[in-house]
């Protein structure tokens, strides 16, 4: 099942906060019937819960989810952001990351998250393939780069 498509990946994009772009990825999969209409509350409120801004070696990424009751479909949303974000840390909610990638996770079997964020984490260490994907002017190109690794299908 393929959990990327080009129709959320978001490149390039500019918000004051994080609560604006975390609502604003969360709506365009609502829009396209991905999540339920109370998906981006959910997320909002788990993110102020259980944060989950990471700082990598050279990139801030955030990895919001929330619970798979409103989810009807798997996908992940990719976002890059032209300037960070700052977002509470998940090492230390007292400590903030300047984050610049987004990958907004919504699995309607909650049994799978732990399995596909192990992924993503070991993904995130792979320094130049995160650059490349930040610095990735098109969907194509994301697309193609999240190809190599396996990810596209779980």
């Amino acid at each position: 099942m393929h959990v990327f498509s080009d129709g959320i990946i978001l490149l390039n994009q500019k918000f004051s906060d994080e609560q604006v772009a975390l609502t604003y990825l969360s709506e365009v999969l609502v829009a396209k019937k991905i999540v339920s209409p109370d998906f981006p509350k959910q997320i909002l409120k788990r993110e102020e819960t259980y944060p989950t801004g990471l700082m990598l070696s050279r990139l801030g990424v955030a990895i919001p989810h929330t619970d798979a009751q409103y989810v009807n479909q798997d996908q992940i949303g990719v976002m890059t952001l032209s300037e960070p974000v700052t977002f509470k840390s998940m090492a230390d909610p007292n400590e903030t990351v300047p984050v610049q990638m987004i990958f907004m996770l919504a699995l309607h079997k909650s049994d799978e998250q732990p399995r596909l964020l192990q992924q993503l984490m070991t993904l995130f260490q792979e320094e130049e393939w995160m650059d490349q994907l930040y610095q990735a002017t098109s969907t194509e190109e994301v697309l193609h780069l999240l190809d190599q690794t396996g990810l596209i299908d779980i």
